[in-house]
This record gives C-alpha cells, structure tokens and sequence, in this order.
C-alpha cells in the first residue's frame, strides 16, 4: 500500500490567492505562476483588466481559467495563454467620436470706431436727394388715394379731399423716414455711399429708427439748428442722431 502524499498549496505571489498545483496563472489577478508562495500573502490587490489577444477589449480576471485559457466576452474567441496586462492608454482602438464641426462664427459688426465719419457736406447732399424721394412718395400716394376716393364717392368735396390727401402724403413720408432710418439707409445716403449704425455698428433696428425719425421733428426747430449743428461737431452728429444713439457713416 502506498501512502498518500498530499501536495503543498501553492499561493500567487502577487494577489496571495491559493492556486490549483497546475496552474500556470492565477484565477484572481493573472500573474504568471512560474514564482508562486507556499504560504498566503498578507496583502491582497485588487482585480486587475487584461486586454484580449484577439479585439483588445478589456478582460478581467474572473474569465481567465487556471490552465492557461480564457474566454474574451466581448469577440466571445476563445484564447490560450495570458492576455496582455491594461496599461495606461491601452485598451481597444476606438474610432474617434465624431464631435459637430463648429458653427460658423457670424461676422461680428464693426463698432462706430472702424467706420469713417461721413461729412457734412456729404449728408447735405444726401439730404436733398432724400426729400426728392420722399416728396415723390408723399405726392404720389396723395396722388393715388385722391382718384380712389373720387371714383368712390363722386360726390366728395374738395376741401375734404384736399385735408385726407394731405393726411394720407403726410402719413407716407413718416413711414418713408422711419423705413430709412431703420433700415440704416435712404435714397440719398444708398447712393453716396453712406449708411446709419448704432453703436455696435449694426443698423438702427425699428425702435431706434422710431426714434430717429421723431427727431428729426426736433431737428427741424428753430430753422433746423438741429442739423446745422452737425457741422460744428468732430462726428457729424445732428440732435436726432444724438437722441437716437446713431452715427452717420461712410462705407468703406
């Protein structure tokens, strides 16, 4: 009868966990059993990440079998030998997530410093080829609203078809000015090559033009010294350009 010889137990040397006598890696950690401990060690590291051999996705030690195999869970291949430890950086090669290319940036407006000051002689003669235009406008839509009304009642007066023409002239050329000073420019500053802006640079926008427009009312006081003004003044700015917060500018 031969006795039974009972084999001593074997420990990683890197995790301190006991091993089965023909393992060649641990179970826990993955360490190479080649240098193994005969007794447990008093520390213990936690579970390391391998890579597999195959996809490079990372494999944790609970798949790694202690006769030298292991399942990857994520190409499901089965590999022999130990995976490659995860180091910083390694891992599997990801294709780039792909970022929203960045929006185009909207041009910025140009402050009241990047545009030259029109002159004074410049804006007067602006200003006299706007009153053509918004003589024309005015007459013209008196001029239209006159037929209608005549056409629709025959038997109108002329007194008051002269006081609603009046009315209706008068109403076309304050929307006429406040068009032009919203939008930034008129008939005459469109062709000299000028524009209003605020102080952004932007045009004056509806309210301001609003604004703009109601000045000029002020302007014309007292034999138009609101304009005349403008002359004396580095900036060139008339009181409605002062109460609405605009400049007058040459286009570059």
């Amino acid at each position: 009868m031969v006795a039974r010889v009972d084999q001593p137990k074997r420990y990683c040397s890197s995790c301190g966990v006991a091993v089965a006598a023909d393992a060649r890696y641990c179970a826990s950690c993955g360490a190479s059993l080649t240098v193994m401990a005969t007794s447990p060690q008093p520390t213990t590291v936690p579970q390391r990440e391998f890579l597999c051999a195959g996809c490079r996705a990372p494999v944790t030690a609970e798949h790694l079998r202690p006769d030298g195999w292991y399942d990857c869970p994520s190409c499901g291949e089965r590999h022999t030998g130990a995976p490659a430890k995860r180091e910083p950086g390694w891992g599997r090669t990801l294709a780039p997530t792909p970022t929203a290319a960045p929006a185009a940036l909207a041009p910025t407006s140009r402050s009241v410093a990047d545009w030259p000051i029109a002159s004074f002689g410049s804006r007067t003669l602006a200003f006299l080829v706007d009153l053509v235009a918004l003589n024309a406008i005015a007459f013209g839509g008196a001029f239209i609203y006159s037929l209608s009304m005549v056409s629709w009642n025959p038997s109108i007066s002329d007194a008051d078809l002269e006081t609603s023409g009046t009315i209706i002239g008068l109403l076309g050329y304050f929307m006429a000015l406040w068009v032009f000073n919203s939008r930034g420019e008129s008939v005459g500053k469109r062709a000299l090559g000028m524009r209003i802006i605020q102080a952004g640079g932007s045009s004056p926008g509806p309210w301001l033009g609003l604004g703009r427009t109601a000045g000029m009312l002020v302007s014309g006081l007292f034999f138009g010294v609101g304009y005349w003004s403008a002359s004396f003044q580095e900036e060139r700015r008339t009181f409605h350009d002062k109460m609405a917060g605009t400049w007058v500018v040459r286009r570059p």
